[in-house]
């Protein structure tokens, strides 16, 4: 694709989000500086200079719908300075709940909370332009231009297609795709052995909201040396924590977990993108061996180190895709409802989801020592029986949120104390 396009064609994905409804990624940074409005301009600008597609509103199409500049808007429009508000808690949850309509102008927008003597940023990107690893490349070159770098001469690479996947793959990772394939063909026959976590009923409609747990994996502390003996990633921790925690929220039956991949890993170069590039993996093991966070670690270790999460996604991702890539994309989008409505429901009454955003220290990099704190908040998919976990690191700290729009209080509270329970029993509670 051109850089110099006047215009992006939506991909799959794209289309298939906006029928999930308004889903935000959210990255809250507090710093020890103050920025002010100018500043937040310049930098949103050069950001979108960056990425040209975070300077466009989405246009739905019978045939194709396409992502088209909209110089109607601009920086000033996308930043919002908010006034010091007596709980910042409070005014973050009241700017985190507010929805951005992709076809009314940019796919994001940046705000401002004075502080103390600094202030928190909080940058709100719609699932619709990118995933959790669009977002914080958005959030770096914000970061970098804060800070007075130089806006870059011309955009990053603009290629969303989930072809740009393949160019690395080999002989070989074909016949490991092939394979993948069959895999992912045959997952869903287990479905109906997968422990129950919910009924298939759509919720009813509600604000959303969010509780948290977060736990040290630094080095030195319990959950890293349980990593180390058990030759697992801390991904593997969390997985194997979302698996007791099934176990516990069902009565029986075999427990299903399923996460993320970035599939960037795939890519034939490093650079950052504005894309979604990610599919849902899924593990499930039997009852028995998620009685504790240590049993099921040594499980949920032994069965992602048979498999290669960028092949694996890519087979997941590859299941959904011929037909869609042919249709209309307004026939997309109600055969996506119909999907919705139906199979993910169902789906995700079998297990608990996470996405694994990763740690966000290289993409705060810029600031420096000026980074007091900083999370990931979202996304939280209206109509699904589950809250979404959103997983994500920062210095020592792994921050989990339990993001829903219908869930109570109540339940999201029940959920996050029962997920700190399981981490302070191996010895991590922090």
């Amino acid at each position: 694709m051109s850089e110099n396009r006047s215009s992006y064609p939506a991909q799959p994905l794209d289309v298939a989000l906006t029928v999930l409804g308004r889903e935000h990624l959210q990255v809250v940074v507090d710093l020890d500086r103050r920025i002010d409005r100018d500043q937040a301009e310049r930098a949103v600008a050069g950001t979108v200079a960056a990425f040209p597609l975070l300077g466009c509103r989405y246009e739905p199409g019978a045939w194709r719908d396409r992502w088209v500049p909209d110089p109607a808007m601009s920086a000033a429009d996308a930043v919002q300075q908010l006034d010091p508000a007596p709980n910042p808690e409070v005014a973050t949850r009241e700017w985190l709940a507010r929805e951005i309509d992709e076809r009314a102008g940019w796919p994001w927008r940046v705000a401002v909370l004075p502080w103390g003597r600094g202030c928190r940023l909080l940058v709100s990107v719609l699932h619709v332009a990118a995933d959790g690893a669009g977002t914080l490349a958005a959030v770096r070159e914000l970061a970098r231009l804060l800070v007075g770098g130089e806006a870059v001469e011309r955009p990053y690479p603009v290629e969303r297609n989930v072809g740009i996947l393949f160019r690395r793959l080999g002989a070989t990772g074909l016949v490991r795709l092939g394979a993948g394939l069959v895999r992912e063909a045959i997952r869903p026959l287990e479905l109906p052995f997968l422990a129950r976590t919910a009924t298939a009923r759509p919720p009813p409609a509600g604000p959303a909201t969010w509780r948290t747990v977060r736990i040290d994996v630094g080095e030195g502390s319990p959950l890293r040396k349980l990593c180390r003996a058990r030759n697992a990633t801390v991904n593997d921790l969390l997985v194997a924590a979302l698996a007791v925690l099934v176990r516990r929220i069902s009565v029986r039956g075999r427990i299903g977990c399923f996460f993320t991949a970035d599939l960037r890993r795939r890519l034939a170069d490093e650079q950052p993108r504005i894309a979604n590039l990610s599919a849902v993996i899924s593990v499930a093991l039997p009852r028995a061996h998620a009685a504790s966070l240590p049993d099921a670690l040594v499980e949920v270790t032994r069965l992602t180190a048979r498999r290669d999460p960028g092949v694996s996604g890519l087979a997941a991702l590859l299941l959904n895709l011929p037909l869609i890539l042919c249709l209309p994309h307004r026939l997309v989008r109600r055969l996506t409802r119909l999907v919705f409505g139906v199979w993910i429901r169902r789906l995700l009454t079998r297990g608990l989801l996470v996405t694994n955003i990763g740690p966000l220290d290289a993409c705060l990099a810029p600031f420096g020592n000026l980074v007091r704190d900083a999370t990931f908040v979202g996304p939280s998919v209206r109509g699904l029986p589950i809250p979404v976990l959103t997983a994500t690191g920062f210095g020592d700290n792994l921050t989990i949120h339990f993001t829903g729009y219908a869930e109570t209080a109540a339940g999201l509270e029940r959920l996050a104390a029962e997920l700190e329970s399981i981490f302070a029993e191996a010895g991590g509670s922090a």
